[in-house]
């Protein structure tokens, strides 16, 4: 007797871990069926008010969140040696500083040399556009758009496989999760430098994005839910950033903000969860390098399964 053949796909969220994700479904389980839910008005995106910046910045495979993030910005790059076609308007190669000075700043970047404003380590980083780049992955993966509150797993019954991508909602469709919501902010004013950069000075971030003349400072990390503090924070910020260059007057400067999920650990977390749920979440500040591999990795357990079942009927 024939097997019932699974290709029904849903994934819940529309966030760079959703988006992504069905990219490299459609690449990889080409037979998929990709239907994508989400519902901004009670799960607000928070992926377009992301810094997304991807950079080495020297990490080392010595720990489990070095492996990922070196895996990671290797998948980035590979993503993009085969992709950067499609995604020029929203993608963009910038020189990245890496600003500091303590024994744990030359520890991890040994290959610094003297500046004005301190020690610095220089590398070519990934710059984003978000919702640019968001749009384009839509375009390019055509999944089927639903907008529908998903209220439980039950609700996506009819489907073989579901993938939850919904960061720090997850809480609403799995009470069990143990992960922390905090806040992450930052400055956003217009201004018009002759070119892209990205510079962190002091863990401080300052960030241009030419093409939409957006200039970036921040961002927070906090382990608050609440924005009020947020705001204290980046007024300091503001002010060790003018140490760096000329800036727009603080007033010109809108706050913008987020929720992040953030395991123990600061480590992600994607894979199987039981028998055709997956979940993909846990990026904290790192969700345009890990969506990437999580992706991949997602999208190749997949495919093993598909191609078991298949040989299995």
């Amino acid at each position: 007797m024939t097997k019932k053949v699974k290709n029904k796909c849903a994934i819940i969220g529309d966030g760079i871990a959703a988006n992504i994700l069905c990219f490299y479904l459609k690449k990889i389980c080409p037979e998929l069926t990709l239907s994508q839910f989400f519902e901004d008005s009670f799960y607000p995106n928070s992926s377009i008010r992301s810094t997304a910046i991807v950079a080495s910045r020297n990490a080392q495979a010595m720990s489990t969140l070095g492996d990922y993030l070196v895996r990671s910005f290797e998948e980035v790059k590979n993503f993009l040696i085969f992709n950067e076609s499609l995604f020029r308007d929203s993608i963009e190669w910038v020189l990245h500083r890496e600003i500091g000075n303590g024994d744990n700043f030359f520890k991890r970047f040994p290959e610094t040399k003297e500046s004005k404003l301190g020690f610095e380590y220089q590398e070519q980083a990934i710059m984003f556009y978000p919702e640019r780049f968001l749009e384009s992955l839509q375009t390019s993966h055509q999944a089927t758009r639903v907008v529908k509150l998903i209220k439980s797993y039950d609700d996506l019954s009819e489907f073989d496989y579901i993938f939850d991508c919904t960061s720090h909602y997850k809480k609403f469709l799995n009470k069990e999760e143990t992960y922390k919501t905090v806040s992450g902010s930052y400055f956003l004013s217009e201004a018009d430098f002759d070119k892209s950069f990205s510079i962190s000075y002091f863990h401080n971030n300052i960030i241009y994005r030419k093409k939409t003349k957006e200039l970036i400072i921040g961002s927070t990390s906090g382990e608050s839910e609440f924005y009020v503090d947020d705001f204290i924070s980046l007024k300091k910020i503001y002010n060790r950033c003018k140490e760096v260059l000329e800036l727009p007057r603080m007033e010109s400067f809108r706050l913008i903000s987020a929720k992040r999920q953030k395991y123990s650990k600061r480590l992600p977390h994607w894979g199987r969860v039981s028998d055709g749920l997956f979940t993909n979440g846990g990026y904290y500040k790192n969700g345009y390098q890990f969506a990437f591999l999580a992706a991949k990795e997602l999208s190749d357990e997949l495919r093993l399964i598909l191609d078991k079942d298949r040989i299995e009927s």
